[in-house]
């Protein structure tokens, strides 16, 4: 266990002196989010020999590193839908409330109990975040740590509302620990998407040409149908950690800059209209999965490890085992979701 305790002489005014022991695994994210956060602050702040950092600086950084942390076993949970990273979780998102008092944690502390099918403590978290937002006036360290984190508090507070209105549970998946993000983030999540993107399915179409016997001629429509999957994955990624506008934002930019690249196999209508009918495709089942066809989020994949197969198969000439390709398709999923969660 680690110990994190705040000397009465070094508190700031208006604060409370804080005692709160850290799990191991709690311990190794503050570790490892500490010197990064400090080494920034200090270069802001003119750091250097004989610099002492403010007690409050530290307690918002060590209580970033615990909401980070948090947010790593909720994406856990999510895969594996384990009872035991939840309440891990919360328990840090609690802690890292009481070292700096931002009430923005108390809405995502809210979002875990809301996860966890505890609608009745996301309701009074909800409306513990409500009551201590209004009475909140933020410092300069406040603001700046607020800003790192890229909360936009007036939209967080319009959510907040909407959940107690009515939409509290209906939600699906690890957007619950999550708050709108600044605008202009968008579009540098988007760009980003789009980069890892191109930089990395030229060759990982190659590699897989061979794998799957496929005519080299027809390697472009196959990056094609690849760039569908792999931004259909993507689109589901972003409506689980970001609320609805944002999402569809940053995937309205993403296909904006997909499709507005100087390239004249990118242009052609033919590529264009097979990627459109894939990724579709890939959609119609994504939103079908929950409300209707009541699947699993592998069993989704299983569908779209299928979808693709017959989309291959409607451009591939010469003959290839329709299992070898869905099985191809639903490892490169995973690969793909991996590589888009960590954006």
């Amino acid at each position: 266990m680690f110990e994190k305790s705040v000397p009465k002489s070094g508190t700031p005014k208006g604060y409370t002196a804080v005692n709160i022991q850290f799990t191991a695994g709690e311990g190794e994210a503050i570790a490892a989010n500490m010197h990064e956060h400090t080494s920034k602050w200090e270069a802001q702040h003119g750091g250097g020999e004989g610099f002492i950092m403010p007690v409050k600086v530290e307690s918002g950084i060590m209580a970033i590193a615990l909401t980070e942390y948090a947010a790593d076993l909720l994406a856990q949970n999510d895969d594996d839908g384990s009872e035991e990273s939840l309440t891990k979780a919360t328990q840090a998102q609690a802690k890292a409330y009481a070292l700096h008092n931002l009430p923005v944690y108390l809405f995502q502390l809210a979002g875990m109990f809301e996860a966890a099918g505890d609608v009745g403590k996301a309701r009074d978290f909800l409306q513990r975040f409500l009551r201590a937002q209004q009475e909140f006036t933020p410092d300069g360290i406040d603001r700046l740590l607020l800003d790192h984190r890229g909360f936009d508090m007036v939209r967080t507070v319009s959510l907040a509302k909407t959940k107690l209105d009515g939409s509290l549970g209906d939600s699906v998946g690890g957007r619950y620990g999550v708050v709108p993000i600044l605008e202009g983030k968008a579009d540098a999540i988007a760009t980003n998407l789009i980069a890892v993107s191109n930089d990395s399915m030229p060759n990982f179409c190659c590699e897989q040409l061979a794998a799957l016997q496929v005519d080299p001629a027809l390697g472009p429509v196959f990056e094609c149908l690849c760039h569908a999957l792999f931004l259909s994955v993507a689109e589901v990624v972003l409506h689980a950690k970001y609320v609805d506008d944002d999402a569809q934002v940053i995937m309205t930019v993403a296909f904006e800059c997909y499709f507005g690249e100087d390239s004249d196999e990118r242009l052609a209508s033919s590529f264009q209209e097979v990627f459109n009918h894939a990724h579709n495709r890939y959609v119609s089942i994504w939103r079908l999965s929950v409300p209707l066809l009541d699947l699993s989020e592998d069993q989704m994949y299983n569908e779209w490890a299928r979808t693709f197969a017959s989309e291959f198969a409607k451009v591939h000439e010469k003959s290839c085992p329709t299992r070898k390709v869905e099985e191809w398709a639903l490892a490169a999923i995973g690969a793909f979701r991996g590589g888009c969660c960590s954006l």
